[in-house]
């Protein structure tokens, strides 16, 4: 009797261990999918980095969702309606993720962030605790000019130096701007009156927040210098000659070989070594820095590409171990091996970056220690910067005069700041 008894109990502790192995096995694999979003310029890397998460989580799957750049807020502001399920958004620029915040879009990771080890960000909005309690930069994009070396030496023109002014890159514009025969060459690229392209010059001076004081002046003067260059020296496409998307792709026209010259963030090493080699072209480039207004400090521009949690995600701990990932030192590595600055900036990333690429020979100045100046996070800026390009565009094209269009920014800016108090 008491065999039996002893046997029955082995049986029933047996049955028992068996079962919490099938429910630990179970909770072993489960296979958890994180949906996550982005734009469509970021896929071909991003695609890579999560595919390198992957391979070392096997219970994860990331699945990528692709929005166009131009639709991006639009669609991430209708996860608030509930119109779509996300886990994690990946947002251009920390204003954007500002405004999906002021929605409702996005969890708040304070308490995931304190328990973080620290990171040391090139720089991260001056302390900004709104930002530091929604977002983590992943990709700190720098700004250079690109240059084509064979038109160079073809002009006989010297490339661009170190220090150079706004004035240097007008002068060269000037000299690479020629008519040969029937080929016809532009000194620099004119990215069209509807994009922001135009404002940089302002930038590398520092200013960016067009509802800050002074940055406006700052902001006539690098829209009438890109008039001058385009109306007066001709040293770049009309902007009333410029339809459409036919400056949308600027690397692909860069990449004909008859523009001397563009300013553009670093984003464009990728597509630009990417057509290349697609295409077995042969073309040299290189890069400077962007130039600085003669008398005035310079700044590097830079725009930091964050990662967030989504509000309505069931998997915060998942979540936000992804975005550690994305935004720390493994993650940093694969953008670097694909030609993209991440957001961290140390030796062993600068020398991965610039082993992964053959041009532009001067990488180093993607990692130079300049002052940078980035784009603010305040939730109003990209309403007051529509505000901006509306009214230069219309001067861009001729259809107002510039006094005429600032005055205009001018009123219009404070009315969305009185409205938005």
């Amino acid at each position: 009797m008491k065999k039996q008894y002893l046997s029955l109990i082995g049986l029933l502790l047996g049955i028992s261990v068996l079962s919490g192995c099938t429910k630990v096995q179970e909770k072993k694999e489960k296979i958890i999918t994180l949906e996550v979003y982005g734009w469509t310029d970021e896929q071909e890397y991003m695609d890579r980095v999560a595919e390198s998460y992957m391979g070392t989580h096997e219970n994860i799957v990331i699945h990528m969702n692709y929005v166009p750049s131009d639709l991006f807020e639009e669609q991430m502001l209708l996860l608030g309606k509930q119109e779509k399920q996300a886990d994690c958004i990946l947002a251009p620029y920390p204003s954007v993720g500002m405004v999906l915040k002021e929605n409702g879009i996005l969890s708040n990771i304070k308490e995931y962030i304190e328990k973080m080890e620290k990171r040391d960000y090139p720089t991260w909005y001056n302390g900004d605790s709104v930002c530091e309690n929604y977002m983590l930069p992943y990709r700190m994009s720098k700004w250079v000019v690109y240059y084509n070396k064979t038109l160079f030496d073809e002009h006989g023109v010297a490339y661009p130096k170190e220090e150079w002014t706004w004035e240097d890159y007008r002068e060269t514009a000037k000299k690479l701007t020629t008519q040969r025969g029937g080929k016809k060459t532009w000194g620099s690229l004119n990215f069209g009156a509807s994009s922001g392209w135009w404002i940089t010059p302002a930038r590398s001076a520092g200013k960016v927040n067009p509802m800050k004081d002074g940055v406006l002046e700052q902001f006539k003067k690098a829209a009438k210098w890109n008039y001058d260059l385009a109306y007066k020296d001709l040293a770049q496409i009309p902007y009333t000659d410029v339809t459409g998307n036919s400056a949308s792709n600027y690397d692909a026209l860069f990449l004909e070989g008859n523009i001397g010259m563009y300013y553009c963030g670093d984003w464009s090493v990728q597509s630009l070594n990417s057509q290349i080699a697609e295409k077995g072209l042969d073309f040299v480039y290189d890069i400077a820095p962007l130039p600085k207004w003669k008398g005035e400090k310079g700044y590097t521009y830079s725009n930091a590409a964050v990662i967030s949690m989504a509000a309505g995600t069931d998997y915060p701990e998942e979540t936000f171990e992804f975005m550690q990932y994305v935004s720390g030192q493994e993650g940093a590595a694969v953008l670097a091996k694909n030609h993209i600055l991440p957001a961290l900036n140390n030796e062993k990333l600068c020398q991965i970056y610039c082993h992964s690429v053959d041009m532009p020979e001067h990488t180093e100045y993607f990692f130079d220690n300049k002052e940078l100046v980035t784009m603010p996070s305040d939730p109003l800026y990209n309403d007051a910067m529509s505000i901006v390009q509306q009214e230069v565009k219309k001067y861009l094209l001729k259809e107002q005069s510039l006094n005429q269009s600032f005055q205009k920014i001018k009123e219009n800016t404070k009315e969305l700041e009185v409205e938005n108090p």
